[in-house]
């Protein structure tokens, strides 16, 4: 009796915590430009989609991130389990809240998937664009090295 109640115990151990991995997916992340406004960020967490089912929504983290209070996008190059990963990161002052000093923060795009460098280069380009008013160079257009020199 003892045996089989512990074993029914685990088996529903082990389905809550398969639920709640499943629930706790990340469906997509998002970076919404505001022109002249700002930047969010969005991640939305869910069940996957399946061959039978639509994904489920779960939960939605946004972060607005003002234009006011940006430095600067960066990508920049980090390890993760022995492999180099590119991240896409906001700097941005924090305004005070207790004492009149303020701070820097930084906010990373896509944190959870972590998308190839080209992809992360495509959105870089992008956001600048919005925000800045800077325009990306095509490499057929940029100086040679002898045309430096002359």
């Amino acid at each position: 009796q003892t045996r089989q109640g512990s074993i029914r115990l685990a088996s529903i151990a082990i389905a809550i915590v398969h639920t709640w991995s499943g629930f706790n997916t990340i469906i997509w992340e998002s970076a919404v430009v505001i022109p002249k406004i700002g930047v969010q960020l969005e991640v939305q967490r869910g069940f996957p989609e399946t061959f039978i089912t639509p994904a489920i929504l779960w939960s939605r983290s946004r972060r607005f991130i003002p234009l006011s209070s940006m430095l600067d996008i960066v990508i920049n190059e980090g390890i993760r389990r022995w492999d180099f990963k590119y991240y896409l990161m906001i700097t941005h002052r924090v305004p005070p809240q207790r004492s009149n000093d303020e701070y820097i923060k930084i906010a990373v795009a896509f944190e959870d998937t972590l998308p190839p460098f080209p992809v992360l280069r495509e959105v870089y380009h992008g956001l600048r664009e919005a925000l800045f008013n800077e325009f990306e160079i095509p490499e057929t257009e940029l100086p040679s090295s002898g045309d430096m020199q002359k």
